[in-house]
């Protein structure tokens, strides 16, 4: 009986030790259950989004080819950064790691489209950030800053509106695409901590473009051809430098020069403009195609409410168009009202980091001006009352 007993007992003692070896194996990192499926420790990835287009959908994988993101503590002082570049942003489901971060709360500011040598491409980089201290740079420092050239305009290059031998910093350039991102409320614990259990935490980036293009076409109403070299163009903002948040720091006003000029054909609408100037009237027979001229802009991030002057000269030094840029760009925003019934209500704003290219066709009479009453924009009609042409 004694001999049964002790049996029993030592067949328990041993099933509960194996038991106990069983539950450590379970719960430790280092366990061959663990080693089998990935380690236990929590890990932590960036997913970019780029969704604020008019398409409303992810573009990202098409538009953006390097990353750099930054950490900084709650009270704004750098604590990390990473950057990566390449075709395989592209792929499906990328992500950055946010391994190397230390345990902490943190947000996170993403700024993309720099660093575009990899590409292979003889073009500078056409915007700079500075480079910061870990533990002492604070976020206020994370400015973008478009390059810029100086030189001095002679009175005739920009009439009536500068003295001889202004010195101006100006854009000639075809702006890498900049996009912007922040992430608020990011926590990072120790990996090693209890509450460290193996899964990984993905934070969404969603991005804001920066840059856009903006194409001014120039054609006769009459239906005679222009000649581009016949005029002077010039876009002038003071958006030439991003704070951390991607609102714009005060900064010296940049002249915009067309990146490309060229002639094109297109033909004359009767039915969108049978009034021509002086009385004139347009023909369905005028439709033919005719030469005009184009100049295209690259220019950095539009805000509302900022300056944004688009300036035209002939060759003799005539105003042949001033417009505030921008005010004319939204004019078009309400042809997009119908978004508001599936639920993607804009604000000009919006309208603004949305669109990212402006297409405006200026008509002219005989004499290279434009008379202030019509114009195209983004193909949309658009019909102007009491505007001075030179306000």
């Amino acid at each position: 009986m004694a001999l049964i007993f002790s049996t029993i007992r030592s067949t328990a003692l041993r099933l509960i030790a194996l038991t106990a070896a069983v539950a450590m194996l379970v719960s430790s990192c280092d366990s061959v259950i663990y080693d089998e499926e990935g380690d236990c420790e929590i890990h932590y990835r960036l997913r970019f989004r780029f969704e604020k287009n008019l398409l409303f959908t992810d573009a990202f994988s098409a538009h953006v080819h390097s990353v750099a993101v930054y950490a900084f503590r709650p009270d704004g002082t750098f604590a990390w950064m990473r950057t990566d570049r390449g075709a395989h942003l592209a792929a499906n489901g990328y992500t950055m790691s946010l391994d190397g971060v230390p345990a902490g709360d943190y947000h996170l500011v993403a700024w993309c489209g720099m660093d575009n040598g990899w590409q292979g491409l003889d073009h500078p980089e056409t915007f700079t950030l500075p480079e910061l201290i870990p533990d002492v740079s604070t976020e206020q420092e994370l400015q973008c800053r478009m390059e810029r050239e100086y030189k001095s305009l002679a009175k005739k290059e920009t009439p009536g509106t500068r003295s001889d031998d202004d010195v101006v910093a100006y854009s000639n350039s075809d702006l890498w695409p900049l996009f912007h991102g922040m992430v608020e409320d990011v926590t990072i614990i120790d990996p090693n901590s209890l509450e460290a259990d193996g899964q990984t935490i993905t934070y969404n980036c969603d991005l804001v473009k920066n840059t856009n293009r903006v194409r001014v076409i120039l054609q006769q109403l009459s239906g005679e051809d222009i000649d581009v070299r016949d005029f002077t163009f010039r876009l002038e903002m003071d958006n030439g430098l991003m704070d951390f948040d991607n609102s714009l720091v005060g900064d010296e006003t940049i002249v915009y020069e067309p990146h490309n000029m060229d002639v094109g054909f297109a033909g004359l609408d009767p039915d969108a403009f049978m009034a021509g100037p002086e009385g004139t009237q347009v023909s369905p027979s005028d439709y033919v195609p005719v030469q005009v001229a184009i100049a295209d802009f690259a220019v950095a991030r539009l805000v509302e409410d900022r300056r944004s002057t688009l300036t035209i000269y002939n060759s003799e030094g005539g105003l042949v168009a001033r417009i505030p840029l921008i005010d004319y760009a939204l004019l078009v925003k309400d042809n997009y009202s119908y978004l508001d019934y599936i639920g993607h209500h804009m604000t000009n704003q919006d309208y603004l980091d949305r669109e990212d290219t402006y297409t405006l066709t200026f008509f002219l009479d005989r004499q290279h001006k434009w008379g202030g009453a019509r114009i195209l924009i983004n193909s949309w009609r658009v019909v102007i009352r009491d505007y001075n042409v030179g306000s």
